[in-house]
């Protein structure tokens, strides 16, 4: 056996210097492998036409192509807001929920450039409170045009708080002009929607991501408000196996019960309205369950408006006229809306 050689203090210095340079430079190599792993887009466009009812598919793509950006800590440039010319309120509290957990959980704004935004956009999402999201200063008053629909600032929380209900019932009417009719039913299904979110979209670890967002919009000329409440927890469709009306719920099912979302939804708002026969108290153990106080989600819209849940792949519009309850429409999405979208409609 070769007897190896004894290294003097010089040599043996120089071999470590050596092995420090090559470890600093794998260490380097990775890092930055790692990191172009993680910025895989550097931009998000949104459409011309952002709207959740009249171009689902497309609003939906980016809105999960987003959301994958924020929950999974990747680099993001800016979102594109140049191209819309069309927005609706719920699409726009999705998208305020997605800026807000971004600034959450990345901690550094995106900056747009506003001065690329169509002026009617700019205003709305302005009044709903995107600029300070954006760390943007707020428009100037000779930068306000008139509009034909006004959109109120968003409110987000954490459990079912009342407080918040009240807040956005007060802001209504401050932008009507009276005092809201059914008020105690818009307060009784956002609050039910509050609930329902704090104990079964977010069971699990949560976090102070796990929120929900409400706002509203009115459009004076037709006289129309709509109510808007999302959550980024599970799905209605995801949650209502444990439900302790599962199995009425799937009497109404036919077929790949666990696949139609459509389905669930419908037939778990139709149970929970049979059990409160239109007029009957909550529940008799007092406690609630996802699906359990869907029927009282409707009682804002009963008598010519409508309720809109969009949960999962599932889409459904609901009304409820002479103590009969339709669905108006009802829709399979091509991709999902991860968390759920409730929407009251209502003419004043």
């Amino acid at each position: 056996m070769k007897k190896l050689k004894k290294l003097s203090l010089k040599e043996r210095n120089r071999l470590i210097a050596r092995y420090r340079r090559y470890t600093k430079r794998t260490f380097k190599r990775k890092k930055i492998s790692k990191s172009n792993d993680r910025i895989d887009v550097e931009n998000i466009d949104l459409p011309s036409n952002f709207n959740l009812h009249e171009n689902t598919d497309e609003t939906l793509k980016i809105m999960n192509d987003f959301r994958a950006k924020v929950n999974g800590n990747h680099r993001l440039k800016s979102l594109n807001f140049q191209e819309i010319q069309h927005i609706d309120s719920s699409s726009a509290l999705m998208l305020v929920a997605e800026i807000d957990v971004w600034n959450e959980k990345i901690g550094r704004a995106l900056s747009p450039n506003h001065k690329t935004w169509d002026t009617r956009i700019k205003a709305l999402l302005c009044e709903m409170g995107f600029f300070e999201l954006l760390k943007m200063p707020p428009l100037e008053e000779k930068q306000k045009i008139d509009k034909e629909i006004i959109f109120l600032k968003f409110i987000s929380g954490h459990k079912s708080e009342g407080e918040k209900a009240r807040e956005l019932k007060e802001k209504i009417e401050e932008v009507i002009g009276k005092e809201l009719e059914r008020k105690m039913h818009l307060f009784e299904g956002l609050t039910e929607a509050f609930t329902n979110t704090a104990q079964h979209a977010y069971n699990e670890k949560p976090c102070r991501y796990d929120k929900w967002w409400i706002t509203a919009a009115y459009k004076e000329s037709e006289r129309k408000l709509v109510v808007s409440m999302y959550d980024r927890g599970k799905s209605i469709p995801k949650t209502l196996h444990k439900h302790d009306k599962w199995n009425q719920i799937k009497s109404y099912l036919s077929g790949d019960i666990m696949k139609k979302h459509t389905d669930l939804i419908e037939a778990a708002m139709r149970v929970s309205f049979e059990q409160k026969g239109g007029s009957k108290t909550r529940t008799q153990t007092q406690k609630t369950n996802r699906g359990k106080g869907l029927k009282q989600l409707l009682d804002f819209t009963k008598e010519g408006g409508r309720l809109t849940i969009i949960s999962g792949k599932g889409y459904c519009v609901f009304d409820l006229n002479d103590n009969k309850l339709t669905t108006k429409k009802r829709k399979s999405l091509k991709y999902p809306l991860e968390g759920t979208l409730i929407e009251w409609k209502i003419d004043l």
